[in-house]
């Protein structure tokens, strides 16, 4: 199944060989040090600096609006990535919401 997308014009579909090439570097074990052959704490690092910075980005305007079923969904992603061994720390967005209104108002 690995590269089984045909593209009909893969001269200039790159945007389907780039997604099938992406299904080829996705690690499918769970352990944390499979990963692409990385340290937890390495992958820690690049998981707080990828994807914890767009969480955190204006965070004190948007984590007030969000309902409780969208701060679920993103403490269940959080979750799953402390899960399959993508980061050490146990994140939850309510407690990240929280954190971050206490350092803004307390300015």
């Amino acid at each position: 199944m690995v590269n089984d997308i045909e593209a009909k014009h893969p001269q200039t579909n790159n945007l389907v060989k780039f997604a099938d090439d992406l299904t080829v570097s996705v690690p499918v074990t769970s352990s944390g040090d499979s990963a692409l052959n990385f340290p937890l704490s390495e992958l820690t690092k690049l998981f707080d600096s990828l994807i914890l910075s767009l969480f955190y980005y204006a965070i004190e305007v948007w984590g007030s609006a969000l309902q409780a079923k969208y701060i679920d969904k993103f403490s269940k992603f959080l979750n799953r990535a402390f899960r399959y061994g993508y980061t050490q720390n146990k994140y939850s967005m309510a407690k990240m919401i929280e954190e971050r209104d206490r350092l803004f108002f307390n300015k």
